[in-house]
């Protein structure tokens, strides 16, 4: 007899999560590419991510970079 749980009728057992790199708890959640502990919030493997434009906080205390912009105006 294997230690394995049976699911309940109607559900199916999924893959198995490898263990936390930060706190080797066993529970996992996939959120797109990456794998997120469901008890201490850590998420692996890292992933990159383009570079986003400023963000609320950088333009409002004045630290944003944005580039110059360039107006046409048109007369009629």
């Amino acid at each position: 007899m294997s230690n394995k749980p049976v699911p309940p009728n109607g559900f199916t057992l999924t893959e198995e999560c490898e263990a936390c790199p930060e706190c080797s708890y066993k529970g996992c959640a996939k959120i797109g590419q990456q794998k997120r502990c469901s008890s201490c919030g850590h998420q692996w493997p890292p992933i990159q991510r383009l570079q986003q434009g400023p963000t609320r906080g950088e333009i409002l205390n004045g630290t944003a970079r944005i580039p110059r912009a360039n107006f046409i105006r048109w007369r009629f």
